[in-house]
């Protein structure tokens, strides 16, 4: 983050630094880690480089540098390395900075210039201890350029593992439990999962609790048994009012006002409907596929 000021009086202009939060850790890179050593002190030489552009004084640049340097030595690595790595990448920014041109151009026959580009092969690789560096080394030589990448671990295959939805745990739907011995259903609503409904109705059954669902209200009367193995989400919709919407448009559409079609086990109904919606219950029906 960059913090500016504003001076005043005789030091006016903006002067730009280096701003961190008091919070802030200061944890760049911790030295017991498995890469190299030469990467991980690459993080201090862009932490250093950006403290070169965003600074405009030596003293806030001096500071800045002497606070990385002393974050990473806190990390475990040596006070030589530190500060071999940031003055020889500090004469390495002021070299390039004197520099007249930055890339060599050459003219070629039809007069045009060009940037002389050396091209370069790049592979990529798992970091090994001991013996990547020594390949990278020979590599080099080659013109080839070997990147390390971080392998799959145990924990990120187990993390990547999603359990897979089934019917019973999803949420907000409408769903039917057809009868075994009659073309009679139930069609019901619910916000919680499919799978702990349909648990309450096999218990309100199994009890043989008549008032607390139309399902057991059917058993108990009629000496009839829900198919349990066909039941199953009709649909589904989060939003309460429009669930239970369109729990009352499928009870409505499963007679469609006529009597010669099959019931439900349904002993009340949230909303009645308009005798307008007639038309639409067949399309409904085919839709929901309410008779399957």
């Amino acid at each position: 983050m960059v913090c500016m000021r504003v001076g005043r009086g005789t030091r006016r202009g903006t002067r730009t630094k280096v701003f961190r939060k008091q919070t802030h850790t200061l944890k760049f890179a911790p030295a017991r880690m498995n890469r190299p050593r030469k990467e991980a002190l690459g993080s201090l030489k862009g932490l250093v480089n950006r403290a070169v552009r965003l600074t405009d004084s030596e003293e806030d640049l001096a500071e800045e540098i002497k606070l990385l340097s002393d974050a990473f030595i806190v990390e475990g690595f040596a006070v030589e390395e530190v500060d071999t790595t940031v003055r020889n990448y500090l004469a390495k920014i002021r070299n390039k900075e004197s520099e007249e041109g930055g890339q060599t151009q050459m003219m070629t026959d039809d007069g045009e210039c060009q940037e002389e580009e050396e091209k370069r092969h790049v592979i990529t690789s798992l970091y090994v201890p001991g013996v990547s560096d020594k390949l990278r080394r020979q590599l080099k030589g080659y013109n080839v350029d070997l990147v390390f990448k971080r392998g799959q671990t145990l924990g990120s295959l187990i993390s990547n593992v999603k359990e897979k939805r089934t019917p019973e745990r999803q949420k907000g739907v409408i769903y039917k439990i057809p009868c075994k011995h009659c073309e009679e259903c139930y069609i019901g609503e619910t916000k919680r999962h499919w799978g702990t409904r349909k648990g309450e109705h096999q218990g309100y059954v199994r009890r043989g609790e008549a008032s607390k669902s139309g399902v057991a209200n059917h058993a108990v009367n009629m000496l009839h048994h829900p198919d349990w193995e066909k039941s199953h989400v009709v649909a589904k919709e989060g939003n309460t009012y429009r669930r239970r919407m369109m729990e009352s448009i499928l009870i409505q559409a499963r007679t469609g006002g006529d009597d010669r079609m099959p019931g439900t086990m349904n002993v009340d109904n949230n909303y009645r409907l308009d005798t307008t919606w007639g038309r639409t219950f067949k399309f409904i029906r085919k839709d929901y596929k309410i008779f399957l």
